[in-house]
């Protein structure tokens, strides 16, 4: 039940698109569906094709290094409240959003367009469903952290910063600043305008929205200061042909660098222990 846009690749049962989502949108640092109740524990990535150009790493982030550098005060707030995840999403996907999470409608999410079945499919997973007209919303609490498995490390594992309105702009001025890529600039300037007039003035919500437990927003400060960590636990590689990275999905995220190269072709596949 992913928000990103992807698909099967040639004919496969279990390989994916990493994310069909347009090349000069950073994907931000997360653990795979880590918003939901059961996720993936492995995730494998194959580059099919390497990006010519700067941009379009697949950087990684140690969520154990996350969990310890964030704020004292903010890590406890969330500790103690936990937080909210609000899903909205329309019959069909929007094609001209900078909201990922939009771009794939409930129709694409459940593979069916029978309201019915949806709500069979949710009940089954746990997942409460409630539709405003023929949108579909779901509201679901989870905690911020959680040990890992086998290590037993506490371990950043949410989608806060991910699913919030001042990351995208935020993110593209990350890549600007390391690139020096003039169009990741005009990019940011653009994105920034829009993203503070449609959510920062009008109240516009994204597809799916991150909150504190009790549903108190998270504020611009509270997910920049979670950029700030993540950052600090990231590094970054240059894809060639034929690379594989493997990732353990509990304690080490992922995401994707804005380039402007189309011929980019990463493909991944997931799986359990």
């Amino acid at each position: 039940r992913g928000t990103s846009p992807r698909g099967l690749v040639g004919g496969s049962k279990y390989m994916f698109s990493a994310a069909d989502a347009p090349v000069h949108y950073p994907i931000a640092q997360h653990l795979e569906m880590s918003f939901l109740p059961s996720t993936p524990i492995q995730l494998f990535f194959g580059c099919l094709k390497a990006p010519k150009t700067i941009g379009g790493e697949t950087a990684v982030a140690d969520f154990r290094g996350v969990a310890r550098d964030l704020n004292p005060e903010l890590r406890q707030k969330l500790v103690d409240k936990g937080i909210q995840y609000v899903r909205t999403n329309h019959k069909y996907g929007s094609y001209f959003t900078f909201d990922v999470s939009d771009m794939v409608g409930w129709t694409d999410i459940f593979v069916t367009n029978d309201k019915k079945e949806v709500e069979r499919i949710c009940e089954k997973e746990g997942t409460p469903v409630e539709w405003k007209g023929d949108t579909f919303v779901s509201t679901t609490k989870a905690q911020p952290f959680q040990l890992h498995p086998i290590t037993k490390e506490l371990t950043w594992s949410n989608h806060i910063q991910v699913f919030h309105w001042t990351t995208f702009p935020a993110e593209v001025w990350f890549a600007f600043k390391r690139c020096k890529d003039i169009r990741l600039f005009f990019l940011f300037l653009f994105v920034y305008a829009f993203h503070m007039m449609k959510y920062g003035v009008l109240g516009h919500q994204m597809a799916l929205t991150t909150q504190f437990g009790d549903g108190e927003p998270i504020t611009p400060d509270d997910a920049a200061e979670i950029r700030r960590a993540i950052h600090k636990n990231m590094v970054f590689n240059r894809w060639a042909k034929g690379d594989i990275l493997f990732l353990d999905n509990l304690s080490t995220s992922h995401g994707r660098q804005p380039t402007f190269d189309k011929g980019r072709t990463v493909v991944v596949a997931m799986g359990d222990y």
